[in-house]
């Protein structure tokens, strides 16, 4: 190796070193706040003292949402089991509490499907609007009833 890539990675950890810089807050006379990294000489400045940055692992995230993914997942599967069984039920035997819930899932696909065909703006207010609002019949009456 040259000596000159000796002194580069020689010098590389002290870039790596946390940059600490002081800074300034004041409010001039027309009570405008400024920040700034000197401190000025016509106003009087408080030193601002800013709090070290959390620090979450990449690890701890991606755990998580592969449990996220994998209860989906699982909705996702429950849900289309309970679809097909729903389909082959003729609404003969069903009792009036199991065909509103029915009705009311469909009414979800339908808008759901809407969603991801595409819309305007206020079309998709609209109808993210419905969704919210049925989901919450939906639990209150098939899921929590």
């Amino acid at each position: 190796m040259m000596p000159g890539r000796h002194f580069v990675l020689l010098c590389l950890p002290f870039l790596a070193l946390p940059v600490t810089a002081e800074m300034y807050t004041w409010t001039d006379d027309q009570g405008v706040t400024h920040f700034s990294d000197t401190a000025p000489a016509r106003h009087q400045s408080e030193a601002v003292t800013l709090k070290a940055p959390s620090v979450i692992p990449m690890a701890g995230n991606i755990r998580q949402s592969e449990k996220v993914r994998g209860i989906y997942r699982q909705m996702r599967q429950n849900r289309e089991r309970d679809k097909s069984s729903r389909d082959s039920v003729p609404d003969k035997g069903k009792s009036k509490a199991q065909k509103q819930c029915n009705k009311l899932e469909r009414r979800l696909d339908k808008i759901q499907s809407q969603l991801r065909a595409g819309y305007a703006n206020d079309r998709g207010n609209s109808l993210r609007r419905q969704r919210r609002e049925l989901s919450q019949q939906h639990s209150w009456q098939c899921v929590l009833g």
